[in-house]
């Protein structure tokens, strides 16, 4: 969209920078962020990639450490960028590393174990390998059913990622299930998740 893409630029012309500290290099690295999320979804990866690049940059330059929220988001982001580029091997390397540290850190009911977790689903949909991504898939899908009755726009990443790995395996009335119950949350109001590359 033009106009958030003007308004986030204009807020960084503003000077919503680092203001020395993580607390500012996180903030400034938030909008750099959003700005490269808008490229990404605009469809021009490498301005998307290079601004993760620069929020990433930012906050090691300030020392935010490697478990900060906003860091993860933008890496998990940067990743998901990578994805819709096409550079399957770096998001790939990105995403279990991610995954690897939310084991670690958080726990595997956690939402960054999930979220790194589906993002990996979704880049063995988009190499077209089911067989990587359906167990992945169905990890996921298990850390979703515990949200219920609630999980989120997530849910319809999973439907739509399960109607696509059905589909290469020659499933189609799974992957027609799927694709159906993904538009009926959609019909239903639930919004597309940030991830659904």
């Amino acid at each position: 969209d033009r106009n958030l893409h003007l308004s986030i630029r204009r807020q960084r012309q503003m000077g919503i920078r680092d203001r020395g500290g993580t607390t500012g290099a996180a903030s400034a690295s938030t909008v750099v962020g959003n700005l490269a999320l808008v490229n990404a979804w605009s469809g021009d990866y490498p301005e998307a990639l290079r601004l993760f690049r620069e929020a990433i940059a930012s906050m090691d330059k300030a020392g935010v450490p490697a478990d900060d929220a906003m860091r993860r988001v933008n890496e998990r982001n940067h990743a998901s960028a990578l994805i819709l580029a096409g550079d399957y091997p770096k998001a790939k390397s990105e995403l279990s590393r991610l995954r690897q540290r939310a084991r670690e850190v958080d726990g595997m009911d956690s939402n960054e174990y999930l979220q790194t977790t589906i993002r990996l689903a979704m880049l063995a949909r988009r190499m077209r390998d089911p067989a990587a991504g359906q167990p992945l898939l169905d990890e996921a899908k298990r850390l979703l059913d515990r949200k219920a009755p609630n999980p989120g726009p997530l849910a319809i990443t999973a439907l739509r990622t399960q109607a696509a790995l059905s589909r290469m395996r020659g499933d189609l009335d799974e992957a027609e299930r799927a694709q159906r119950e993904a538009l009926a949350q959609l019909a239903a109001g639930t919004k597309l998740a940030e991830a659904d590359a």
